[in-house]
């Protein structure tokens, strides 16, 4: 058996700016929470995630109409799993929250398929496998600076995201 010491030959990769912690002047720790953009992409335990963009005043959600003085908004996001394994992707797998101003929406919010005015089965994702989703919240009419906050369940990473364009 021969054993080599790796430590100083193997350095993590540094993150983005964006995502690395700043207190961590190796810039290879991400920020807990991340703050992200659209389309910009997160790891998020053995996943890597992005939104990659959002709607409000969505007429109708699986079928169903918002209830009076609200609207559906729809973010669309897509998810690739990251480890060497197949891994399963639900309505479980993070939890989001749709956030107005300092305010967090307290309302459903549903999985859906991409393209489809349905609900997202859950799915078994291959190694470096992708799928695109959305989440629809049915919030408010009026949304002031809308954020998605998310936590990933597996793991105790959270991400916040500003819903606008970059």
């Amino acid at each position: 058996m021969l054993r080599f010491d790796l430590l100083e030959k193997c350095k993590p990769a540094r993150l983005a700016k964006e995502l690395a912690d700043p207190a961590d002047g190796t810039g290879t720790t991400p920020a807990q929470p991340l703050s992200a953009k659209l389309g910009q992409k997160m790891p998020l335990g053995g996943f890597e995630l992005s939104v990659d963009s959002f709607a409000t005043g969505v007429a109708t959600c699986d079928g169903k109409a918002p209830k009076a003085g609200a609207q559906w908004v729809l973010v669309t996001a897509t998810v690739r799993n990251l480890v060497p394994t197949e891994e399963r992707f639900s309505h479980t797998s993070i939890k989001p929250t749709l956030v107005s101003g300092e305010t967090a929406i307290k309302g459903k919010y549903l999985l859906l398929q991409t393209g489809v005015d349905a609900v997202l089965a859950s799915s078994v994702l291959a190694p470096g496998a992708t799928r695109s989703f959305r989440w629809a919240f049915e919030a408010p009419t009026e949304l002031t600076t809308p954020k998605l906050h998310l936590e990933w369940q597996a793991t105790d990473r959270k991400a916040v995201l500003d819903l606008v364009a970059p």
